[in-house]
């Protein structure tokens, strides 16, 4: 609670040094004021405009705001990321600040941030958490019904907060089914055995003939369709900035992707 009025208290100072303005925050044209903060518990990311005085004065503000509550920012922690025309001056706002430049994607709530599409290299750390996980279970200890549970309660929900958020490539989709489907037939990774029908069969329900696997394509649809019902139902500044952006007066129905918009709208 304490921690929370004192993240509070941080979002109020900048909030009133932008409307003196002392700070601006980016794409003002998409959301009043601009952006300046996003806080979830102690993660905090600050957006300015590319402007070296305001940068400055945000310095200013975040030295003051140490002196208040007594909670030291460490900015050998933090990094700065530029973009557009800032990036050649990304070294000065790096010794502003006294951080680190970072580079993309950068991770954020356990998230993968970037401007772009992630690639495939991009979600190989997911695959290898699946990887390790398999060394470490003795498969051919458990019956097909034991590691059916394990595949449905542990494998498949490893995953799941990344494909709520991003779609899955095809490739690593692939990936993660051979990673899947090998563990339900052989159990041990070096031994191979004969696989009696498609995967694609497995996933099916019960009642359609298959074992109730989850269809990691199916579920990542499923996942990434309640950002639309978010969208429709709930107010935020992430619905304001989609909607000032691609809807304007239209109906959702009526939005369509075209080349130079975000990815993630494409999705």
């Amino acid at each position: 609670m304490l921690f929370n009025i004192v993240a509070d208290m941080l979002a109020t100072l900048i909030e009133r040094a932008k409307q003196d303005g002392q700070i601006a925050g980016v794409v003002p044209h998409l959301v009043d004021g601009g952006l300046s903060i996003l806080q979830y518990a102690d993660d905090t990311i600050l957006f300015m405009e590319h402007d070296l005085d305001k940068a400055r004065n945000l310095k200013l503000l975040l030295s003051s705001f140490e002196k208040m509550p007594g909670l030291k920012i460490n900015f050998h922690k933090s990094e700065l990321f530029c973009f557009g025309e800032a990036k050649e001056t990304a070294a000065q706002y790096a010794d502003l600040f006294g951080c680190a430049q970072g580079q993309f994607p950068i991770k954020y709530l356990g998230i993968p941030i970037h401007y772009r599409r992630l690639t495939n290299a991009e979600w190989k750390h997911v695959e290898e958490r699946l990887e390790k996980r398999l060394s470490s279970w003795k498969g051919k200890l458990l019956s097909v019904g034991g590691r059916l549970i394990l595949i449905n309660s542990v494998l498949t929900n490893m995953v799941l907060y990344m494909i709520s958020f991003f779609q899955l490539p095809k490739g690593v989709l692939q990936r993660l089914d051979y990673f899947r489907s090998r563990f339900f037939w052989q159990g041990e990774c070096e031994k191979k055995k004969y696989k009696l029908t498609k995967w694609s069969i497995i996933c099916r329900p019960k009642d359609q003939g298959g074992l109730g696997v989850q269809d990691l394509q199916v579920k990542n649809d499923a996942l990434l369709s309640k950002w639309l019902f978010k969208l429709l139902t709930e107010d935020g500044v992430w619905q304001t900035m989609l909607c000032n952006k691609y809807l304007g007066q239209k109906a959702l129905s009526q939005a369509y992707w075209k080349p130079g918009d975000s990815h993630f709208w494409l999705v």
